[in-house]
């Protein structure tokens, strides 16, 4: 076995080692550009041993030197490891190489150069980042990764999708072929269109910014309201760097809860705070607000609690917390913790259990559904009247213990499906694979068994949905639909 075959087949003994010291560097980068308000897209891999096989021999072609040891080798290779963002706005670019210095040790840098290729184009205009983990903040469990190096390549998604192509067309080639004459110039003419599309970019990041500017303008998510805000402390100190940015996305939900989610709003504010280089924005904005307004503290607080703890993304929470003497009847209604709710028309509030039952008054399909927040205190007021069953005519169910398929009926009755023909024909062919969901011995409780289907005649799933079009029609009508009403024998 020669020098390359032994550091190999080390390697593929080390493979799920590099894939996970990439997936923690992937997680860091991801969390932290999320929380400054920067858009992108992240990966991450360990490279391939084929792949690592053809590098090595070719960078002994290209050095002119033999390796000696595998461990020559190793000392070679940075990239054993390696995570990509892609950006949505190359405008990005100086701030994630400030939040990669703050949560990695930089070992080395290298940016685009001009220098000669075989295409009329630049071609990849990538930074490449050679870094290790940041000991501050690992737990003794990831030690053992603390002395290996990952690389962070770091480019706009219209480059980094034209550096798949060209790198698995070219440098990845393994047949030995070189590529025609023709197929570069259409790598090249492809390279043009990346770096026309980062132009494009570049206009439309400012486009938002333009938006977002007018002053009764609400910011739609903290990646416009990081935006915002760096583009006027830049007017406002054009010959100072731009300081780092913190939790956006704290700032933006604390924003948001108390009405100053706007344009306006924020340059009033920024024009009269000072900033410092160490200092994060989005905290030297929350201690503003809350040395004018210490009765925010609490929905700062809860800000925090959901960055770490945050909600589903089958609902928004409404701006603000609601009052119970203003809360509007027959809307979804939350306090602090996880629960969802019901808060119907007579004034009770009616448990969701879990996110299945919500998918069938709210499919994924439509629009997301707004959430009022009230205190803990008023939550407690308002008497739980049950349990929110399926919306009727949408789900078919059964249970772990009981192989009979259900449809469900108005207020929580479930009929049980004799026959698979019927259900074909009211369900579709697919029904068992795409419609039955298993449901919990603890939540069938909360259904009651009503009549036998024995024909087609006997239900309606169109009916059965316009006859329950909302949460309290369903729990709180006395009239049954045609297709429940009828006498047939019981399950």
């Amino acid at each position: 076995m020669n020098v390359i075959d032994d550091f190999i087949e080390g390697y593929k003994r080390e493979v799920d080692f590099y894939d996970h010291l990439a997936s923690i560097c992937e997680s860091r980068c991801r969390e932290a550009c999320e929380a400054a308000g920067v858009k992108a897209i992240f990966s991450h891999r360990a490279k391939a041993p084929d792949k690592l096989r053809e590098k090595v021999r070719r960078r002994q072609i290209d050095k002119g030197v033999i390796y000696a040891s595998a461990k020559e080798i190793r000392a070679d290779i940075f990239d054993l490891a390696g995570t990509r963002i892609a950006l949505y706005f190359p405008g990005d670019q100086a701030r994630v190489e400030q939040l990669i210095r703050q949560n990695f040790i930089v070992l080395e840098t290298k940016k685009p150069t001009s220098e000669p290729n075989r295409y009329r184009f630049p071609g990849y205009k990538a930074v490449h980042f050679r870094v290790q983990l940041n000991k501050n903040g690992i737990n003794r469990e990831l030690s053992r990764y603390y002395d290996e190096t990952i690389e962070i390549q770091v480019a706009s998604v219209f480059m980094h999708a034209w550096s798949e192509v060209e790198h698995d067309l070219t440098y990845k080639n393994s047949t030995g072929n070189s590529l025609s004459e023709a197929e570069y110039r259409i790598l090249d003419q492809l390279n043009g269109l990346a770096h026309a599309g980062e132009l494009a970019l570049i206009q439309l990041g400012q486009a938002i910014i333009t938006r977002t500017n007018q002053a009764e303008q609400q910011f739609r998510n903290h990646y416009e309201l990081a935006a915002f805000i760096l583009n006027e402390i830049v007017k406002k100190n054009p010959d100072q760097p731009a300081p780092k940015t913190g939790g956006m996305d704290v700032l933006y939900d604390f924003l948001r809860y108390v009405g100053l989610h706007t344009a306006e709003s924020m340059r009033k504010l920024i024009e009269h705070t000072t900033f410092g280089d160490d200092q994060p924005i989005a905290g030297v904005i929350s201690s503003e607000l809350l040395k004018k307004h210490p009765e925010w503290e609490e929905l700062y607080r809860q800000a925090r609690f959901r960055a770490v703890n945050p909600m589903p993304d089958y609902y928004y929470v409404e701006p603000g917390i609601c009052e119970l003497e203003k809360l509007p009847r027959s809307c979804l209604i939350k306090g602090s913790g996880d629960g969802l709710y019901w808060y119907t028309k007579e004034g009770t509030r009616f448990v969701i259990p879990n996110k299945q039952t919500f998918d069938t008054w709210y499919p994924s399909s439509g629009p997301k559904p707004g959430v009022k927040q009230i205190c803990d205190e008023d939550l407690v007021k308002i008497r739980i009247g049950g349990n929110v069953t399926y919306r009727p005519g949408t789900r078919l169910v059964k249970i772990v213990t009981d192989p009979k398929i259900y449809a469900i009926g108005h207020h929580g009755i479930v009929r049980w499906l004799a026959d698979d023909l019927v259900t074909s024909k009211l369900f579709g062919t697919d029904w068992k694979e795409a419609l039955v969901d298993n449901i919990a011995d603890a939540f069938f409780v909360n259904y009651s068994v009503g009549y036998r289907i024995d024909k087609v005649e006997d239900y309606s799933p169109a009916l059965e949905r316009e006859a329950s079009p909302t949460i309290d029609a369903d729990q709180m009508k006395s009239t049954l639909p045609v297709s429940v009403a009828q006498k047939i024998n019981f399950a």
